[in-house]
């Protein structure tokens, strides 16, 4: 990822994608709008979320989708992403 001008461009898979920052709570939420989203519902969020019981951390993506197709590539994507962090943290 890289930062400019507030922008924030993510690579993945030989791609890139922009976009700004809508919301951010310190070690616990943020979320993004893509640039090139003209919809007014379209974003896509990290929770880090901590069970009180057990102290067990969870990460939760949530990513917008207009329809099936593309929830099913979005789901693949943060999949993948997601197994590549847990392999580079030792999870």
């Amino acid at each position: 990822m890289n930062i400019r001008n507030n922008v924030y461009t993510f690579f993945w898979d030989g791609s890139e994608q922009s976009a700004k920052l809508q919301k951010k709570e310190m070690n616990e939420l943020i979320r993004y709008k893509w640039i090139d989203d003209d919809s007014s519902e379209g974003y896509f969020e990290f929770l880090i979320q901590i069970d009180e019981m057990t102290q067990d951390v969870a990460l939760i993506v949530t990513d917008f989708a207009e329809d099936e197709d593309e929830k099913e590539d979005q789901t693949n994507l943060w999949t993948k992403q997601i197994d590549q962090l847990k392999r580079a943290i030792g999870s």
